[in-house]
């Protein structure tokens, strides 16, 4: 669990799973879409609370789908100017200052998009679909997450991120020191979700037999392609990875100090889940790699 302790992990550990959180997001809009209360063509102008300014240029643009897809050209909060402000005002957690008041003046400060319906990877466009899922079911982001997903996966462990769990798995950086667990505020709907191996395995085995269910529609929705990115595709939160005669998902998330990456191959069958208490993607990767040849 810790560098200091003899305490192991197990399946029910808890660590950050970072923007592995997308897919859940993106899955709460699907089922919305599934259900007829948001078309799937549907702009976001009328899908946003009433007191979120969209610039008139942005007006009947972007698609609630576009945001979920990474394709709507809306500021990163990753490797733009916002978040080096952020860093600037709060450089150990430059989230947490982002509440929905800050979220609607970024948006009310765009006046354009950057290469409108091509990739460019979101945090901003995740914390929007969060202020949207609130407003289409009238409940928080974590409620409507219990009451709609989690809860019915009975994924009881898969919350956002709590006081210290006795069985909460440390967070180390790549050079190994201690990392602060990240305070996601309002960017929550993008990567503050903490989760477990067995909860996860729950939610793959959904990935994997999605039944004929509202859910089971909505998880095959997520799962088409919305955008063409650089040697994959990308549905609603998750790429879509072809590999000579293998085809698989995977959605990958990283925090201060936890790494993770879930990937389901819809064909074999296969399922994995990986977790890391040290902030380390190229490992979490090698691991999967390495387990998904080992499977095939």
């Amino acid at each position: 669990m810790h560098n200091d302790g003899g305490r192991a992990i197990n399946q029910d550990s808890v660590f950050e799973i970072g923007s592995v959180t997308k897919t859940f997001t993106a899955l709460l809009i699907s089922l919305a879409i599934s259900r007829n209360i948001i078309a799937p063509d549907a702009f976001i102008d009328n899908l946003l609370p009433a007191s979120a300014q969209l610039n008139s240029a942005l007006r009947n643009k972007i698609r609630v789908t576009d945001l979920a897809s990474h394709q709507a050209g809306l500021p990163t909060l990753a490797d733009d100017q916002y978040l080096a402000s952020l860093l600037r005002l709060n450089a150990r957690q430059p989230f947490a200052a982002v509440d929905t008041r800050y979220i609607q003046q970024v948006l009310s400060s765009t006046d354009c998009v950057t290469d409108y319906g091509s990739y460019h990877y979101s945090n901003f466009s995740y914390a929007l679909l969060g202020l949207i899922v609130e407003q289409c079911t009238g409940l928080q982001y974590e409620s409507a997450l219990a009451a709609q997903l989690t809860g019915p996966l009975s994924m009881a462990r898969t919350t956002l991120a709590s006081p210290l769990a006795a069985n909460q798995a440390g967070g180390f950086t790549r050079q190994g020191a201690v990392a602060e667990r990240l305070i996601a505020n309002k960017i929550a709907p993008a990567g503050g979700l903490c989760s477990t191996a067995a909860d996860l395995l729950k939610y793959v085995t959904a990935q994997l037999n999605p039944g004929d269910t509202w859910l089971g529609k909505a998880i095959e929705l997520s799962h088409q392609a919305f955008c063409v990115a650089n040697g994959f595709e990308v549905g609603l939160g998750w790429n879509s990875i072809s590999d000579g005669a293998r085809h698989y998902f995977e959605k990958t998330g990283d925090t201060f100090g936890n790494s993770s990456l879930v990937r389901f191959d819809k064909q074999n069958k296969i399922g994995i889940v990986v977790l890391s208490n040290q902030q380390n993607s190229s490992l979490v990767a090698e691991i999967a790699d390495e387990l998904y040849c080992a499977l095939l």
